[in-house]
């Protein structure tokens, strides 16, 4: 929900006062930008594309490269901000010209944060970040407005695009980060987006650093003393180290709240029960009781939605609102846990196929791992390209399939071909070169109460064509049924 008057948009003036530019091809006097990008492949409303300064570094005064990147996206775009005038364009798209086009980014930033009463929410860690994102910004609609970025959008840069986005001043902006980017510099990203509130959902503490958690928690918290003078710390008590960050974070003197299962955090899930696809959860947010239904499934969904009634505590919200949790959906792609009808009964598909990376199998798989499929039912894994990072090793990878139990192990692709080589003969593995033949293998063994996870970088459509196909197969045998059923009939009136 946005408020969209006129006056808290960027005017032409205003832009070329405050980025110190000159304007070669001059908007017309109406003109106004709701929003930023750097990226030709992703065009919020009404934005003004800035090519950052490496993107014009030439001895020459044309950048041809440059100038098709915009001609692609000139349409869809309001203008452009550049360090040299870009040539071969549509000669009524504007652009501001500026001296350091990198140093645009933080001057709108700062600007725009300067001039709002916006409440900054700010979630970083090394988990969950894109849940509690995502249920703190569905909860805070019902009765405010709200600008949050996406999970694409969390470096330092993107953050300060969003900041830059939101001059409009709704009533709260949510933005996820990376910790790193959060932390380094000294804070000074959190100096910039000065937050009210902050959430850290996991200290992140790495291997080289287990020996010594007490130094690195010191220079991972720096950031929290440039929050906002009434800012508060949010944590999860179900981080490693949980004492130490709340330690060093009152040495600081930082003010803290946590949530999580345990009874000493302030806000906490009481009791929780299994319903349908999600919980029916009591939980207790300082001594007030609530009662609310999370209609998706995994404890770190469960956990975020704590990390979401903590921020809601501490932004004076009323906690009355969790009701509205009873009707949140998962963006298509994020996680998804759904439940189709197949034969006599059902088939689970967890479609995991949005991250491509080992680290996010892991925690994914971690998730879903007290799901509890009907007696009888297989668990197979569809995986496409998974990428591996710093130390992680084929034996991480085959580990976290043994712990999942998984029944089936089904890849795809000639990337993938290593990696079934070395899979233990006691997993039942297939490799494939076509989507056709995973998908028709997969219907040729499925059967009523298997679960099904999908995931890799190049199985974006699997996911959606399995369920077609499953949809499909069922109608058709329902059209057999009601087929019979009217011969049968037909037969019997033919022998009355």
């Amino acid at each position: 929900m946005k408020d969209t008057s006129t006056d808290k948009r960027w005017k032409a003036d205003e832009l070329a006062g405050i980025l110190d530019g000159t304007w070669v091809t001059a908007p017309p006097p109406e003109w106004f930008a709701d929003s930023f990008t750097i990226n030709e492949k992703y065009i919020p409303q009404n934005a003004v594309f800035i090519a950052l300064s490496e993107d014009t570094k030439t001895d020459e005064d044309e950048n041809p490269r440059l100038s098709e990147k915009i001609r692609s996206i000139e349409k869809n775009i309001c203008g452009v901000i550049t360090r040299k005038r870009v040539f071969f364009i549509s000669p009524d798209l504007p652009q501001l010209i500026v001296e350091d086009s990198s140093a645009v980014i933080e001057k709108l930033a700062l600007n725009a944060r300067n001039s709002t009463n916006s409440k900054v929410i700010c979630i970083t860690g090394a988990k969950h970040r894109n849940y509690v994102r995502q249920l703190t910004d569905f909860l805070l609609q019902v009765n405010n407005t709200t600008y949050t970025n996406g999970p694409a959008d969390n470096k330092s840069i993107d953050n300060l695009l969003s900041l830059a986005s939101s001059k409009h001043g709704p009533d709260y902006i949510i933005l996820e980060t990376f910790y790193y980017d959060i932390r380094k510099g000294n804070g000074r990203l959190c100096h910039q987006l000065a937050p009210h509130i902050c959430v850290i959902t996991d200290a992140g503490i790495t291997d080289r650093e287990v020996k010594n958690p007490e130094k690195s928690l010191q220079h991972k918290l720096n950031f929290c003393q440039h929050i906002n003078n009434e800012g508060i710390v949010i944590i999860s008590g179900e981080m490693k180290y949980y004492e130490l960050v709340r330690n060093e974070l009152s040495r600081m003197g930082v003010k803290t709240i946590s949530y999580g299962f345990t009874e000493a955090c302030d806000v906490r899930a009481v009791s929780y029960e299994v319903s349908e696809s999600g919980y029916l959860i009591n939980a207790v947010a300082r001594g007030k009781e609530i009662e609310y239904y999370l209609p998706v499934y995994g404890k770190a969904m469960l956990e975020s939605s704590l990390a979401a009634l903590a921020i809601m505590d501490t932004a004076g919200v009323k906690m009355e609102q969790t009701e509205h949790l009873a009707s949140f959906i998962m963006p298509e792609g994020d996680r998804n846990f759904d439940a189709l009808p197949f034969k006599k009964g059902s088939v689970y598909f967890i479609d995991d196929s949005r991250y491509n990376t080992l680290s996010s199998l892991i925690f994914a798989l971690d998730t879903f791992k007290d799901l509890e499929i009907n007696e009888g039912g297989k668990k197979i894994a569809v995986l496409g390209e998974i990428l591996f990072s710093g130390r992680q090793t084929n034996e991480q990878f085959i580990e976290a399939l043994d712990s999942f139990e998984f029944d089936t192990v089904l890849f795809y692709g000639k990337e993938m071909a290593e990696i079934y080589r070395l899979m233990p003969d006691d997993f039942e593995k297939m490799i494939y070169y076509k989507e056709v033949n995973v998908i028709d293998d997969i219907l040729d063994n499925l059967w009523e109460n298997d679960l099904v996870y999908l995931k890799g970088g190049n199985l974006d459509k699997t996911p959606q064509r399995l369920h077609k196909r499953i949809i499909r197969s069922n109608r058709f045998k329902y059209n057999w049924v009601i087929a019979i059923a009217i011969l049968v009939g037909l037969f019997v009136i033919r022998l009355i």
